[in-house]
């Protein structure tokens, strides 16, 4: 798949679309759920971690039956990959195919791993999904995300690892 500067905008515009003022249980509770109702509509499961991050507490878990600690991994590799890069993880695949970035276990360069700021651009909490295939990881997020919120945001159509 061929990546360009503009996908990485895209990317970024998803990031914009979700900015928050504050980011507490009650605003991620409805973001978990949302994520768990659609999840039914892919055809295997997902392990689902939602991270507030000044504290880098875990406030929701959950994973598939069909799903194991790898996934935990996965979504740790995500994560680690978000924060480094300040942007999803989805952004973080995209940069990585244009510039050239390896990715490892630690690292995971793969749709599933996005950030809710505030508008100062201030990482509130990080949402995590693995298990899906070709960026469905990262679709789940956005997809669940506007539900949530009652937001729109533009739609990132090419595929992912």
């Amino acid at each position: 798949m061929l990546y360009t500067e503009d996908d990485l905008a895209i990317l970024e515009n998803q990031e914009k679309a979700f900015v928050l003022d504050g980011c507490d249980s009650s605003i991620l509770l409805p973001i978990a759920e949302a994520i768990l109702s659609l999840r039914h509509e892919y055809d295997r499961g997902i392990a689902l971690q939602i991270v507030r991050e000044h504290d880098q507490l875990v406030m929701f878990q959950f994973v598939d039956d069909d799903k194991a600690e790898r996934n935990l991994r996965f979504c740790a590799g995500k994560r680690t990959a978000e924060l480094a890069l300040g942007h999803s993880s989805a952004w973080g695949y995209v940069y990585s195919q244009i510039h050239g970035l390896a990715s490892t276990m630690d690292m995971v360069y793969s749709g599933g791993a996005f950030p809710l700021k505030d508008e100062q651009g201030n990482l509130l909490a990080s949402i995590l999904v693995s298990g899906l295939h070709e960026g469905g990881d990262h679709r789940l997020i956005v997809r669940a995300l506007a539900q949530a919120l009652d937001r729109r945001c533009p739609e990132f159509e090419k595929l992912l690892a």
